[in-house]
């Protein structure tokens, strides 16, 4: 088989392959051979199906899938050997590939187009200066941390009124406008209103000072302007509620008052495990390290953004456009419009020259991801969603089970060597670079993203 190429230009190669009958034919007669082998035709025995009704039948299908493969061989074999770094796939050239007649034609040719990457320096220095914001925590960030411990493992109390966000339950009965219960209207019994969730401050007031045994009139609708609160006090679907009635009575049975956690042994061991912290200046300083853990997490976050930009618009990359729109169309099989591309394509062509970069660090850089690293990983995102759930203390058996779950499903293997690669990536631009660093607290920092 004879391969050319011809660079258009630095970002463009059309590959011509000229397929003749030595490269195909034995590879076609093997598949017939094959077929005929295992052919089961009435009127013959298996495997004495004559060859020439064989040959009629399947040859021409045959041929074209044997070159197809082929051609498809000697495409990869080629981009090997001559080092060739392609972005998408080769692309049938549109003006240049003659029509094929499968019944008569011995020798083929085949023209595809070819998309190159571009030749990039990705090296770093400490003339590259990128700036890295220091996050210091602050008494208020402390304690709200502190706030948010303690409330996820308060719990409610008993209380004999009602002073302003407590949890009221009852039994609800629809009242005309003037209050007037109506007969056959909507009755929700063993309701439950969170009074912290109200949203009118004047329907609100209606409960407050309340006791058990009081009846309160309120307008539901005003009070909780979220149908999915609504439906659920009135024990009806949500799709329901814009036309259902706004007016009610309330018959108040018991009233519950949500009290934060102490700071106390107990809320220590349900944190961070039993006898981990055993004084309220161990408790500050675990918080502390877990605050600064997450800000490190953000500020790293953020230096990966930057850096990013900076080394997108440092080197300037130029991709074959018009290549990767054809690529874009044919992978997607058709289902978007060149609209859609036109409009979705720098996200994409960003996306692109920023994996061509970082592929290119880690290469000069010997950065790879190890399998001990992708196992911890994954154990590290399992403990992070038990702590979404309020589970801080998953044992390390269970944890090993759920990663190995995780584990089993390629796409999010792929996703996690991503993100670990990246990851490398970043602390090694970090590490060669020079860092303008600026100290900046956590309300300011966080206006940089908006």
């Amino acid at each position: 088989m004879n391969i050319t190429r011809q660079n258009i230009d630095e970002l463009n190669a059309t590959m011509k392959l000229n397929v003749g009958k030595e490269d195909y034919e034995e590879r076609v007669n093997k598949t017939l051979n094959d077929y005929r082998r295992k052919a089961n035709m009435p009127g013959f025995r298996p495997g004495k199906v004559p060859a020439s009704l064989i040959n009629k039948m399947y040859r021409k299908s045959v041929l074209a899938d044997e070159i197809n493969k082929l051609v498809s061989e000697k495409i990869n074999e080629y981009l090997k050997a001559e080092d060739l770094h392609v972005l998408g796939d080769p692309m049938p050239n549109e003006s240049q590939n003659k029509p094929i007649d499968w019944d008569s034609d011995s020798e083929f040719e085949f023209v595809f187009d070819l998309g190159l990457a571009p030749v990039i320096d990705a090296s770093l220095s400490k003339k590259d200066k990128i700036v890295f914001y220091d996050i210091t925590p602050d008494d208020k960030m402390v304690q709200n941390y502190i706030d948010n411990y303690t409330r996820r493992y308060g719990k409610f109390g008993d209380a004999k009124i009602v002073e302003e966000n407590e949890l009221v339950k009852g039994d609800i009965a629809e009242t005309d406008a003037e209050g007037n219960l109506i007969e056959g209207g909507i009755v929700s019994a063993g309701a439950s209103i969170y009074l912290e969730l109200a949203k009118d401050e004047n329907e609100k007031k209606a409960f407050i000072g309340a006791i058990v045994g009081d009846i309160v009139k309120f307008d539901v609708k005003k009070t909780f302007p979220n149908n999915f609160e609504i439906a659920n006090i009135l024990k009806i679907e949500k799709e329901k509620v814009d036309e259902a009635p706004s007016t009610f009575q309330f018959k108040i049975d018991s009233i519950s008052r949500f009290e934060k956690a102490e700071l106390n042994q107990e809320l220590f061991d349900k944190v961070y495990g039993e006898g981990k912290v055993n004084s309220e200046e161990e408790f500050l300083n675990r918080i502390n390290e877990e605050l600064n853990n997450n800000l490190s997490k953000d500020t790293d976050y953020k230096f990966h953004l930057d850096s990013k930009a900076y080394l997108l618009k440092k080197l300037n990359l130029k991709l074959p456009n018009e290549f990767l729109k054809r690529w874009v169309t044919f992978a997607n099989e058709g289902k978007i419009t060149a609209e859609q591309i036109d409009k979705e394509f720098p996200i994409f062509e960003e996306d692109m020259k920023w994996q061509l970069i970082k592929n290119k660090i880690a290469k000069d850089n010997n950065l790879e991801v190890q399998h001990d690293e992708v196992v911890a990983y994954a154990k590290e995102v399992t403990r992070i969603q038990f702590r979404q759930y309020g589970i801080n203390n998953m044992p390390d058996e269970q944890i090993e089970t759920y990663a190995v779950s995780i584990l089993k499903k390629e796409n999010e293997v792929r996703k996690m060597i991503d993100k670990l690669l990246e990851d490398k990536v970043t602390a090694c631009i970090k590490e060669n670079v020079t860092l303008d660093n600026k100290a900046i607290n956590h309300e300011e920092f966080n206006k940089l993203f908006q």
